[in-house]
């Protein structure tokens, strides 16, 4: 039976210290659930465990590690992009993207990597002092994995969990 699940980079050590501190804080004080940090490459696959293990697998052995960069922060209208934290479009991020797109035949979807660090529905002036609270934030690290993740639009953030870790070997 096909469940619902997303392909994400998950950063480590210090970096994800940092993020997941700031993601707790922000929905401490704004209500807003926890959630770990990640970088979506793909969301909603709907495709049985198994079949989605052996495309990431492929996947993996397609990719190189590779340096993400985070710093502009950012605001949508959107519950899973309500603030967050823009990565730098390099060749190798984006070309995972695009491979995964490929993979898992969902080319016609717009890729923007970031790391969200509040989920809700606020107002404007409410995005921007979350942003201004947080400060400047610049951040590097190294992606040389991503995870495959239980997680949808469909599934509460408190049930999200990950599944398996596929290491770049390209």
């Amino acid at each position: 039976m096909p469940a619902e699940y997303t392909l994400s980079i998950i950063p480590s050590g210090k970096v994800y210290t940092r993020l997941h501190k700031t993601i707790e804080q922000s929905a401490e004080k704004y209500g807003a659930p926890v959630f770990e940090p990640h970088i979506t490459l793909l969301s909603d696959i709907l495709l049985t465990k198994n079949e989605i293990m052996e495309k990431s697998e492929m996947l993996a052995r397609m990719l190189r590690p590779f340096r993400v960069r985070l710093s502009k922060p950012g605001y949508m209208d959107s519950y899973f992009k309500c603030v967050f934290l823009l990565a730098d479009e390099t060749p190798e991020l984006m070309e995972a993207g695009r491979k995964a797109r490929e993979m898992f035949n969902k080319p016609d979807k717009r890729f923007m990597p970031h790391i969200s660090l509040l989920y809700g529905e606020y107002p404007e002036d409410t995005k921007k002092r979350v942003i201004s609270e947080i400060g400047k934030l610049e951040i590097e690290f190294n992606a040389n994995s991503f995870w495959m993740v239980y997680s949808s639009n469909n599934i509460p953030v408190e049930q999200w969990h990950r599944i398996r870790e596929f290491k770049f070997k390209g």
